[in-house]
């Protein structure tokens, strides 16, 4: 209220402090951010952070799928690789024994 005093005046400040009478004034040097708008972006920060939270395990789960799927990929390959060997050795196992 200082500064509303220093701004009007004492004559005008004691008309204006009567006709208000306890309800307080703010004089805005355009920092003032009213509590309402101050509580509005605090829920819509914290709404995005559970956001992404639950994004982060999302992600986290399928990045540990993804490294399980690599090794079940792995394991196939080699599989893969070790059954091409025992047919090829077999087909040269059977060319051998037709050769004699």
């Amino acid at each position: 209220m200082r500064q509303l005093k220093e701004i009007l005046g004492q004559k005008l400040y004691d008309q204006l402090k009567e006709k208000i009478g306890n309800k307080k004034l703010i004089v805005s040097d355009q920092n003032f951010i009213p509590r309402s708008r101050l509580n509005k972006v605090i829920e819509e920060r914290n709404t995005y952070k559970k956001k992404i939270e639950k994004i982060e395990k999302e992600l986290k789960k399928a990045q540990e799928r993804l490294c399980l799927d690599e090794e079940y990929l792995m394991d196939l390959l080699e599989i893969h690789h070790l059954s091409e060997s025992l047919i090829q050795r077999k087909m040269q196992q059977r060319r051998m024994s037709k050769e004699r």
